[in-house]
């Protein structure tokens, strides 16, 4: 009397996840036959829920995709890896091995990234550890967002994925990258420094954009490149529509000596400039054209031997350095080797600058823009 043999517990609904519990109705049917009326019985997991995200698996390659973010948090930590429970079509996302969280989704311009409804609430967030995908539109318009740091393993950073994160001041980017899409980081107007290493990323195309209009609210951006950089990509910070309108704020950068190439207008527009200094870059060996087109304040340029001697038709190379000398105080400090190598007679520094001495002062001769 009272006691009936339990033959199954059915979970049948779940009303609500508040991590690490969840509220679920349960249906015990007795070895009878009989089902037994119970109220609502609260189970607490062991592990976290993660009641605030969404994902979509893949069994086959047992990794997961960050489909949404429904939470308000100021910090959000992205789990690395995922386990799933699914009662009846309501799926619950579980801290667990099942799977590996290597993307997030991509977006669209109807304001549907990720993180859109949480933009002004949004300072910090860590990425998965093995994190590969960045997708579109991500990031966008997370104006709060001060700290974010890119794993090792990310090779996709979506268009637009930062697009008006204006809180953003620096940014890593990884050896690990081989994609960055348009517009990526435009509009990340309080941003003073670019750590880069990505060894040979793809030219990107005349409307890449990727740093339009950065950095004009903070003091200039620094442009750092990593030792094992071997290519500065075409157009990688030239602005839209090729106007200094919006051209990325960068008043220093940093070439590292494994630089082989520099791209076409790779900072073309780039008007903050006013000194730029490649003696470090002994392997150097291609420069496109109009790498500094209209940087209208770049006064000195510090080249070295290895510029003029080993690009093929090397003084036609130079010259799309030394051509866009804007100002009529330009300066120019050429390697006496070079001097020996080619003399006084190179078309560019015969037809627009003055020699200043006959005599290398410190290794070098200066010349100046007529």
């Amino acid at each position: 009397e009272g006691y009936i043999p339990f033959g199954s517990i059915t979970p049948s609904e779940i009303t609500s996840t508040t991590s690490p519990t969840a509220t679920v109705i349960l249906t015990i049917t007795s070895s009878q036959g009989v089902e037994v009326d119970l109220s609502q019985i609260t189970i607490t997991f062991t592990d976290p829920v993660y009641h605030d995200f969404t994902f979509t698996t893949d069994d086959q390659t047992g990794t997961a995709t960050l489909d949404s973010y429904t939470g308000n948090s100021a910090e959000v930590i992205i789990p690395n890896t995922i386990s799933v429970m699914t009662i009846n079509d309501q799926t619950l996302y579980l801290q667990g091995n099942q799977y590996e969280v290597t993307a997030i989704r991509d977006g669209s311009p109807d304001k549907d990234g990720v993180f859109y409804n949480n933009r002004s609430n949004l300072t910090s967030v860590t990425l998965p550890d093995n994190l590969q995908t960045i997708g579109v539109f991500a990031f966008y318009y997370c104006s709060s967002l001060t700290n974010v740091t890119f794993p090792e393993t990310l090779q996709t950073i979506g268009a637009y994925a930062f697009y008006y994160c204006t809180g953003l001041t620096s940014i890593t980017l990884p050896e690990s990258i081989t994609s960055i899409g348009n517009y990526a980081f435009r509009d990340c107007r309080y941003l003073t420094e670019i750590n880069y290493n990505i060894p040979s990323l793809s030219n990107l195309g005349s409307n890449n954009f990727v740093f339009c209009n950065a950095g004009h609210y903070g003091t200039g951006i620094t442009v750092n490149f990593g030792d094992n950089v071997e290519s500065v990509p075409a157009n990688l910070f030239c602005p839209q529509d090729n106007g200094s309108t919006y051209s990325p704020n960068i008043t220093e950068v940093n070439f590292s000596s494994s630089i082989t190439s520099i791209g076409f207008w790779a900072f073309a527009y780039c008007t903050s400039l006013t000194t730029i200094d490649l003696s470090s870059c002994t392997n150097m060996d291609t420069i496109g054209s109009a790498v500094f087109y209209n940087c209208t304040n770049l006064n000195s340029v510090v080249i070295n031997e290895y510029v003029f001697s080993n690009v093929t038709s090397s003084s036609s190379s130079c010259g799309y350095i030394l051509a866009y000398l804007q100002s009529g105080e330009g300066t120019v400090y050429v390697p006496e080797a070079v001097i020996e190598k080619l003399g006084h007679t190179n078309e560019y520094l015969n037809s627009s600058f003055t020699l200043q001495s006959d005599t290398a002062v410190g290794g070098y001769y200066v010349y100046v823009k007529n």
